[in-house]
């Protein structure tokens, strides 16, 4: 079994957020890690809405299958 390695490198902007994404060899999609914490943070924040929070996982959910807006 090998060790999957990123093929594509870039950013997915989510709301006012910019993610430092990865796709793998495998097809498989990943957050950087330190994209993570502050999107995280970014939903912890007393400013952020539900509405916030629902369109940037929309956003998301359209990243994940591949796809753009």
């Amino acid at each position: 079994m090998s060790i999957p390695t990123a093929v594509w490198s870039g950013e997915l902007r989510v709301g006012d957020l910019v993610l430092r994404c990865h796709v793998l060899d495998n097809g498989q999609r990943m957050i950087d890690v330190d994209s993570l914490a502050a999107f995280l943070n970014w939903l912890e924040a007393p400013t952020t809405t539900p509405a916030d929070a629902e369109r940037v996982a929309a956003e998301y959910a359209v990243w994940m299958r591949g796809g753009d807006r």
